[in-house]
C-alpha cells in the first residue's frame, strides 16, 4: 500500500489505528471527567435535597445525610469521599431528585 508516494506496511497502518483509537479514547474520558466533576456547592444542595425527604429514608441514611451536611458546612471547598459520593449518588437516583 502507498500514501503519497511511500510504501506503508500493515504494522504502520495497525499502529496509526492504535494510536488514533487510544487518542478518542483520552478525549472520551477527558470530556467525561471534565463534564462529571461536581462543585461543592452542588453535593452541598445534593445533600440538602436528600435531607429534605428524609421521611423516605431508614435510620442509617438519615444518620449518613446528617453526617454528610455536616462535613460539607465546614468550608466551602469540603467535599465528600469518593464513597459519600456513590451513596449520594444512589440516593439520588432512588428518591427521583433532579
Amino acid at each position: 500500500m502507498t500514501w503519497e508516494g511511500r510504501v506503508v506496511n500493515a504494522v504502520e497502518i495497525r499502529n496509526l489505528a492504535f494510536a488514533i483509537v487510544l487518542a478518542v479514547m483520552a478525549i472520551l474520558w477527558w470530556m467525561g471527567y471534565v463534564h462529571g466533576q461536581q462543585t461543592p456547592n452542588e453535593w452541598f444542595n445534593l445533600a440538602v435535597a436528600i435531607q429534605n425527604q428524609r421521611h423516605q429514608l431508614d435510620e442509617e441514611e438519615t444518620r449518613f445525610i446528617a453526617n454528610v451536611v455536616n462535613r460539607l458546612t465546614v468550608s466551602e471547598d469540603a467535599m465528600p469521599t469518593p464513597e459519600h459520593k456513590k451513596w449520594l449518588l444512589s440516593l439520588k437516583q432512588r428518591l427521583k431528585i433532579r
